[in-house]
């Protein structure tokens, strides 16, 4: 691969900031800059260079030393606007691309490249490309920025009502943490199946909580296993009702857990302050979308356990095939 164009060269800054709202807080990634151009065999990219505030929901000041530098690659002619409408910042952030940032170096989160189909893949970065970022960019973290002034006006502007919003929101939280709920969305067939979608609330947090495309993936005595996608709704965000086909696959992270009773009769006997402690006590970050993970069980007696050592061993046959099972369908939807 041979370095092409002018390696000093530098676009304007695109005072842009995209907010990341998920997980443990929010990030605020800001200014996109084109740094210079690469060419890879006859794919043409742009190196953008940026800066990630982390813990941005918190409201912590937006300085030099809260940010860490992040840069990327796409193709020619892309828009930044596009990326973030189509939530590629959000979908890098859940992959991980966004949690360990180094410090004091350009961390290149990744190759992003629009497919025929429109989807978004997101390759690994050449040696050349990290050898140059190396040699000639984290040389330069630290120096004077003639933009840093503009940038912080710039973010401490759009900060002013975001800080009452967000005011407004944790006061919110806070009351929906004194008055938790669980309580079905919508029951659909699709085939020979039963699915289920279910709203309620973190304990934790307060922040609503979403059970997609919940099914009974197997039944033993009093065990009952549950495969679904938990996600959490965003702050303001307005839930558009959709027609769910067998092949969609919702936002969110896919696990699996186990009830004594189904899930309609706890919500009957009022004991959905169980399986809500279930849910909200899951780490976030050790979930991730390639793998359908096992987050433990509710006994008949209420208690939660976190492993499948109290499960029998044809259900622990089932939750291992149910994994394998995601696992496959998920490399097929990767290559389409």
């Amino acid at each position: 691969m041979d370095l092409f164009g002018n390696k000093s060269h530098k676009g304007t800054e695109e005072l842009v900031s995209y907010e990341i709202k998920g997980k443990a807080s929010s990030k605020l990634i800001f200014g996109f800059v084109h740094y210079c151009t690469f060419k890879h065999g006859d794919i043409k990219t742009n190196l953008i260079k940026s800066q990630v505030y982390e813990n941005y929901e918190q409201g912590h000041t937006i300085t030099p030393n809260t940010a860490k530098y992040v840069c990327f690659e796409v193709p020619e002619n892309t828009s930044m606007q596009e990326l973030a409408q189509n939530e590629v910042f959000s979908t890098l952030d859940k992959i991980g691309k966004l949690d360990e940032l180094k410090e004091n170096s350009y961390n290149h989160i990744g190759f992003i490249n629009k497919m025929e189909d429109g989807r978004y893949e997101i390759f690994n970065p050449t040696i050349e490309v990290l050898s140059y970022i190396d040699e000639n960019m984290n040389t330069k973290i630290g120096q004077s920025d003639n933009l840093l002034a503009k940038r912080i006006k710039f973010v401490e502007s759009i900060s002013k009502p975001a800080l009452k919003k967000m005011a407004e929101d944790r006061q919110e939280r806070e009351q929906r943490k004194k008055e938790p709920f669980l309580e079905e969305q919508l029951r659909y067939k699709i085939g020979d199946s039963i699915y289920t979608d279910y709203k309620g609330i973190d304990i934790n947090t307060g922040k609503i909580i979403k059970l997609s495309k919940l099914k009974c993936a197997y039944e033993e005595n009093e065990i009952n296993l549950y495969s679904t996608y938990i996600s959490e709704v965003l702050e303001g965000e307005e839930e558009q009702e959709k027609v769910v086909t067998l092949e969609d696959t919702p936002q969110g992270f896919p696990i699996l857990f186990t009830t004594a009773q189904k899930m309609e009769k706890i919500l009957e006997n009022n004991k959905e302050g169980e399986i809500l402690k279930l849910l909200s006590n899951i780490q976030k970050e050790n979930l991730n979308i390639n793998e359908l993970k096992y987050i433990g069980g509710i006994d008949t007696e209420g208690r939660i356990y976190k492993t499948s050592e109290n499960c029998s061993e044809e259900l622990k046959r089932t939750i291992e095939s149910q994994k394998q099972e995601y696992k496959k369908q998920r490399q097929i939807q990767i290559e389409k």
